[in-house]
């Protein structure tokens, strides 16, 4: 319902995070595959650490080093530092 309201990337990402809550970390990929190329997400750390969770309940642990890495370098916040 939120999509319809208010399409936006994070919103996007949120529900690929759901998707793998109720259906499997398979179908969480695929959907975070499709945001991989949104600008906005690849500066946006928790759809790096999103990505690198799921990678890892996958098995793919080298891949999602990788992931937690990339998360690392975006921008954080105050609360952050």
């Amino acid at each position: 319902m939120l999509s319809d309201l208010e399409s936006s990337p994070v919103v996007a990402l949120n529900t690929a995070i759901v998707l793998g809550q109720i259906s499997s970390p398979e179908a969480a990929m695929s959907a975070l595959d499709e945001l991989a190329d949104d600008p906005q997400l690849l500066r946006y750390r928790l759809f790096h650490i999103a990505r690198a969770i799921t990678l890892d309940e996958l098995g793919r642990t080298a891949e999602a080093e990788d992931a937690y890495a990339a998360g690392l370098e975006c921008p954080g916040n105050d609360a952050e530092s």
